[in-house]
C-alpha cells in the first residue's frame, strides 16, 4: 500500500474510532461507565455469595446491561466499518 493510501486508511480508521467514542460517551460518559462497572461488581458479589438481588437491584442490573448492550453494538459497528472500508459519515449508529 503506498504511503498516501496508508495515511488515508489510518485517518479513516481513526475517524471511525473517534465517531464511535463520541457515540459511546453520549450514552454513558466515562464516569458513568466506571460507576456501572463498580456497581456491577457489587451486584455480582451479592449473587455469587448466595444472596439474592432485591427487585430494585435487579432493575438496576438490567438497566446497566441495557446500556452496556448499546455500547457493545456501537463497538461492533465500529469494528465492522474499520474492516470493510466504510467511511465514517456512512455509519448508521
Amino acid at each position: 500500500m503506498p504511503v498516501d493510501e496508508a495515511a488515508e486508511e489510518a485517518a479513516r480508521v481513526q475517524a471511525i474510532k473517534q465517531a464511535a467514542s463520541e457515540q459511546i460517551l453520549a450514552i454513558a460518559p466515562e464516569w458513568k461507565q466506571r460507576n456501572m462497572l463498580a456497581r456491577s461488581v457489587e451486584l455480582h458479589e451479592v449473587m455469587t455469595s448466595g444472596g439474592a438481588l432485591t427487585t430494585e437491584e435487579q432493575a438496576e442490573l438490567d438497566a446497566i446491561r441495557a446500556v452496556w448492550a448499546q455500547i457493545k453494538t456501537i463497538r461492533q459497528k465500529s469494528d465492522l466499518a474499520e474492516a470493510d472500508g466504510t467511511q465514517p459519515q456512512d455509519i448508521v449508529w
